[in-house]
């Protein structure tokens, strides 16, 4: 079962985060900054990260800078809610991060996201579920040409 850490400052959104992946079959890690999330990464190693791009103690861009230089396996999503990130997001793309995720965005499109980025074939009953009842639309490839990174927004 593949291992997310979530890196997140406001407590409702990695809540949330926790109930969505475990319900999908997701094994979760918590850490409300930077740096209690590389210490949760290196005492209970990780295959995926889901970092906020604005969070306290090591903010979004240096923690994809740590991860790449010293966990260069782990596959990494950006996350953001803000206008101001979204100028950040191809930086974070540069440092390394391969999806995107923009606050607020479905469960399903989080488990998209996810499987996508850990090549997963999973069908949860989450995405399922919350899809129909919402009447969302799947998750489309927002790849821009060339780049390489794709993500959800609303």
């Amino acid at each position: 079962m593949p291992r997310i850490l979530v890196i997140d400052d406001e407590p409702d959104i990695r809540a949330l985060l926790d109930d969505v992946l475990k319900s999908a079959g997701y094994e979760v890690i918590l850490a409300a900054d930077g740096r209690e999330g590389v210490m949760r990464h290196r005492s209970s190693p990780a295959d995926l990260l889901i970092t906020d791009l604005y969070v306290p103690n090591l903010e979004g861009l240096e923690i994809i800078r740590e991860f790449r230089s010293h966990f260069p396996e782990v596959v990494i999503i950006a996350m953001s809610g803000t206008t101001a990130a979204l100028s950040m997001l191809p930086v974070a793309q540069q440092l390394g991060a391969l999806g995107i995720l923009h606050k607020p965005f479905l469960p399903g499109e989080l488990i998209d996201v996810v499987e996508k980025a850990l090549g997963s074939k999973i069908t949860s009953p989450v995405r399922r579920g919350r899809r129909r009842r919402h009447g969302a639309r799947p998750c489309q490839d927002r790849r821009a040409r060339g780049s390489g990174m794709w993500g959800c927004s609303m």
